[in-house]
C-alpha cells in the first residue's frame, strides 16, 4: 500500500564543545531520520549541511527510508546556526512523452538551530488525515434566471463538489451532468454563487438521494450573515476559498465552502475579459463559529484560521524593491516589515535521459538572513547533470504577518503540523 509522510520531531540544542588539546570533539549538527515504510520510491534525497556564518559545508549525505543518519562536525558553529538544503530528486516517466523526467527540489533553510532532527514518518494512506468518502450516488440540478456574470461552487463536508463560472454555461441558468457527487454521511451540500458585482448568495440542499433532479431558481437563494469585502487596487484575478467548520477548525460535523475565481467570469458572449474588479466580497454564516479563508490577488495571499474576519486589509507587494536577483547577493529593501522571506529560482532544460529536468532552488531565512548560494558539492552536480549557471531568479515572497521564521522552521522542517487557530498569515510576492 503507498504511503505518504508528515515531518516530526524536536528542536535541539547543541552541545557545546569541549575544548581540549586534541581540538573540539565532534557534535551533531543535524540528525535526519526517514523511517521504513516511506513512499519515497524514485526519490533520491540528500542533505547537505552547512556552517551558517561561513557557508562551508559540514557534511552532505543521502537518506533512505528505514535509516536515521547523523551530520557531525568537530568545528565550531558561529551562533549555533546551520543552514540545510534538502536536495530531493525524482525520476519518472509520462505518458505519451519520450525519454524520462527529472525533478531537482532544492530548498534551503538558512541560519537554523543546529542539533535537531528532521524525521520522514510513515503513514499509512488509510489513516493519513481525513476519512475517504464513498460515492453512494449522483444527482443533477437546474439553476433558473442567474447572473450574467455569476460564478458558481458546490461543496459537502468533504469539501469542494466543483466551481462553474459563465465560461462554462453562458446564459440565465445552470444544468449540471449527471456527475454531482453524493458521498457518505454528507447529507448536506451548500451552492454558492458570487457575481461580478460582488453579491454572494448560498442555497442548502439537504438529504439528496441518488437520480434527484432538483429544481432551483436564482430567487431562492438567501444572502449571507455576514459579508466581509476585500477592496485592492484593479485585478483580472482575485481567488478565495472559504470554509465554515461547526466545530474548531477542522473538525465537528459539518463543514462547507464557497469559492469564488474572478478568472471564471469574464468570458462573456464575445470570448472577452470584463473590467478588472476592485474588490470581492466573502459571505459567512452564524451557524459556522471558525473558518479557514485562502484569498490570492495581485501578488497578495491571505490565509487565516479561525472566527470570521471583520476585515481583510490589502498591502501593495511593490512595497518590495528586489535590488538585486542574482543566485549569489539577492538582496531587496523596503519600508515594510517582514517576519522571513522566500527567494525562488530554477530553470529547465534537455536532459541525458531523454527528458526534461525541472530544477527548483528556495533559500527561507528571517529578515536578517542572506539568501546567499554556496555551490552544490560536485558530485551532486555531476550525479544529476545540474548546471547552476542556468539558475535563473523567478520570484520572493516576504511573510510580513503570520509565524515567525523559527516556528516556521520548526513546523515545516521538525514538528510536521500547522500553526494552531486562530492564525492569520499574509504573504507578498515580488517577480
Amino acid at each position: 500500500m503507498k504511503k505518504f509522510f508528515v515531518f516530526v520531531g524536536c528542536l535541539g540544542l547543541l552541545s557545546s564543545c569541549n575544548k581540549d588539546n586534541d581540538g573540539p570533539s565532534s557534535v551533531t549538527a543535524l540528525t535526519v531520520t526517514i523511517e521504513a515504510g516511506v513512499d519515497r520510491a524514485g526519490n533520491d534525497d540528500w542533505f547537505i549541511v552547512r556552517n551558517h556564518a561561513t557557508g562551508e559545508v559540514i557534511d552532505y549525505k543521502n537518506v533512505k527510508p528505514g535509516e536515521s543518519v547523523k551530520f557531525e562536525t568537530n568545528k565550531t558553529l558561529d551562533d549555533n546556526k546551520i543552514d540545510v538544503t534538502w536536495l530531493a530528486v525524482d525520476e519518472y516517466t509520462v505518458d505519451g512523452t519520450a525519454g524520462k523526467q527529472r525533478s531537482c527540489s532544492a530548498p534551503t533553510y538558512l541560519g537554523i538551530e543546529a542539533g535537531g532532527e528532521i524525521k520522514l514518518k510513515a503513514v499509512p494512506e488509510s489513516t493519513g488525515g481525513s476519512t475517504q468518502p464513498t460515492i453512494v450516488g449522483h444527482y443533477k440540478i437546474l439553476i433558473s434566471h442567474l447572473p450574467t456574470d455569476y460564478s458558481i461552487s458546490l461543496s459537502d463536508k468533504y469539501g469542494l463538489l466543483g466551481d462553474y463560472g459563465v465560461a462554462e454555461y453562458p446564459g440565465d441558468y445552470y444544468l449540471s451532468g449527471d456527475n454531482i457527487d453524493i458521498r457518505n454521511d454528507a447529507s448536506t451540500h451548500m451552492i454558492s454563487v458570487n457575481t461580478h458585482s460582488g453579491d454572494p448568495k448560498y442555497l442548502m440542499l439537504e438529504n439528496l438521494k441518488d437520480l434527484d433532479k432538483v429544481n432551483k431558481d436564482y430567487s431562492d437563494f438567501k444572502s449571507f450573515d455576514k459579508i466581509v469585502q476585500f477592496k485592492l487596487p484593479d485585478a483580472y484575478e482575485i481567488e478565495a476559498f472559504v470554509t465554515g467548520f461547526d466545530g474548531p477548525v477542522g473538525g465537528g460535523s459539518l463543514s462547507l465552502s464557497s469559492y469564488a475565481l474572478t478568472n471564471s467570469l469574464p468570458y462573456l458572449n464575445n470570448d472577452s475579459y470584463n473590467a478588472p474588479r476592485s474588490s470581492i466580497n466573502l459571505g459567512f454564516l452564524n451557524k459556522f463559529p471558525n473558518y479557514v479563508i485562502e484569498l490570492n490577488a495581485n501578488g497578495f495571499d491571505y490565509v487565516s484560521k479561525g472566527p470570521a474576519p471583520t476585515a481583510i486589509n490589502y498591502t501593495d507587494p511593490s512595497v518590495f524593491s528586489i535590488n538585486d536577483k542574482s543566485l549569489t547577493h539577492f538582496a531587496a529593501s523596503s519600508s515594510q516589515s517582514y517576519l522571513y522571506r522566500t527567494v525562488y529560482y530554477g530553470y529547465s532544460e534537455k536532459n541525458e535521459l531523454g527528458g526534461n529536468t525541472y530544477m527548483s532552488v528556495s533559500f527561507i531565512s528571517g529578515a536578517e538572513g542572506a539568501a546567499h548560494y554556496q555551490p552544490f558539492p560536485q558530485e551532486l552536480l555531476t550525479k544529476f547533470s545540474i548546471n547552476p549557471d542556468k539558475i535563473q531568479y523567478s520570484e520572493a515572497s516576504f511573510v510580513i504577518k503570520g509565524e515567525s521564521f523559527s516556528d516556521h522552521v520548526d513546523y515545516v522542517l521538525f514538528n510536521g503540523n500547522n500553526p494552531p487557530a486562530p492564525y492569520e498569515k499574509i504573504t507578498l510576492t515580488v517577480h
